[in-house]
C-alpha cells in the first residue's frame, strides 16, 4: 500500500539493546538519523487536536452526506478554536 510507518519505537521497558524484530529495528534507525522528524512533529499534534475534539464535543457526528459531515467537522473546529481564543483572553 506504500504507507511508511513514522512511529517511534519506544514500546517496553527501556534497555541499551537494539530492538528486536526487523521493522522495529527499521524505525529505530530511521528516527536515530533523524529522518522523519520533520514529519512525526506535525502528526503528534493532530493527533493531541483530534482528541481534544472528540473529548470536548463529541466523537459522534449527525449529518449522513458528506459533504454536510465535512461541514459539521469544520464547524465544530471554528467552535474549538473560538473556545481556546475565549479561555486565553479570560485568563
Amino acid at each position: 500500500m506504500k504507507v511508511r510507518s513514522i512511529i517511534p519505537a519506544q514500546a517496553g521497558r527501556p534497555s541499551s539493546k537494539p530492538p528486536v524484530g526487523y521493522w522495529r529495528q527499521h524505525m529505530r534507525r530511521r528516527f536515530v538519523r533523524r529522518a522523519d522528524h520533520r514529519l512525526y512533529g506535525p502528526g503528534a499534534q493532530a493527533e493531541t487536536i483530534h482528541r481534544m475534539l472528540k473529548r470536548n464535543m463529541g466523537d459522534a457526528l449527525r449529518s449522513r452526506l458528506r459533504t454536510r459531515r465535512k461541514n459539521e467537522m469544520l464547524f465544530r473546529t471554528v467552535v474549538h478554536n473560538i473556545t481556546l481564543t475565549a479561555k486565553l483572553e479570560s485568563g
